[in-house]
């Protein structure tokens, strides 16, 4: 659906230098609604995008799937703090440094706006964030911490997408582009935020190898290591 955009495609294209690397297939899984209707989609997808520099440094990552308007919304903020950071010919002058203080800067005004949230919200939301930091939360702890937080956070995550149908008020005739939307929004919501916890917490910024177990194992909670990808585990709702 995201690649497919003809918008999102032209917006890549133009923005970056798209490469694609398969680790494995996704399953499958068919629905039959009994009515001669039937609907097929991926089960615990394995999709993790990069941002990356010339010289194979990660700047960001999206793992997940995003509607474009999601994707380029977060991927336009990665470009913004490389703006002025890349010279015409791709030569890189940003640092390290630069590209942790950033996703922990990110973290910060998060968690800022959460807390504020949550202190003024009459009926008080759980936040997943402001748990893993603390309340008050530690913004300015140093990135020791920030790996203790990540692990915190990234085990409060979730993948929604083996999550069953019938429990995420789906329409059947628009089933596809709903769930995507849905899984998108919580990506945006709470994903995005894990990935920044983990940048927050480097010593420097990673290689997509290096990126690997982080975001799927610790995210996307998927170890593309596994044969069955963790499905002979799952119980299927309605099953005796």
């Amino acid at each position: 659906m995201l690649l497919s955009d003809p918008k999102t495609a032209a917006f890549i294209t133009s923005k970056f230098v798209p490469v694609w690397e398969t680790i494995r297939p996704a399953p499958r899984v068919t629905i039959d609604f009994g009515d001669g209707r039937t609907m097929t989609r991926t089960l615990k997808g394995s999709t993790c995008m990069y941002v990356v520099l010339p010289d194979g440094r990660v700047v960001d990552a999206l793992p997940g799937v995003y509607t474009p308007e999601d994707f380029k919304m977060l991927a336009s903020q990665s470009l913004e703090f490389l703006n002025g950071r890349l010279s015409p010919d791709l030569s890189v002058s940003v640092s390290d440094q630069e590209i942790l203080a950033w996703h922990r800067g990110q973290v910060r005004d998060v968690a800022q706006n959460e807390q504020m949230r949550v202190s003024t919200s009459k009926a008080v939301m759980e936040s997943p964030l402001l748990k893993a930091l603390g309340v008050p939360p530690a913004v300015d702890a140093p990135a020791a911490n920030y790996g203790t937080v990540f692990d915190r956070y990234a085990g409060r995550l979730e993948d929604l997408s083996s999550r069953p149908m019938s429990g995420r008020r789906v329409k059947v005739e628009a089933g596809g582009q709903n769930v995507v939307a849905i899984d998108s929004q919580v990506n945006v919501r709470y994903v995005r935020m894990a990935v920044h916890l983990m940048f927050a917490g480097g010593d420097k910024a990673p290689r997509p190898a290096e990126c690997r177990t982080a975001m799927f194992k610790k995210i996307l909670h998927i170890d593309p290591d596994d044969p069955n990808l963790g499905l002979t585990a799952e119980t299927i709702p309605g099953t005796p």
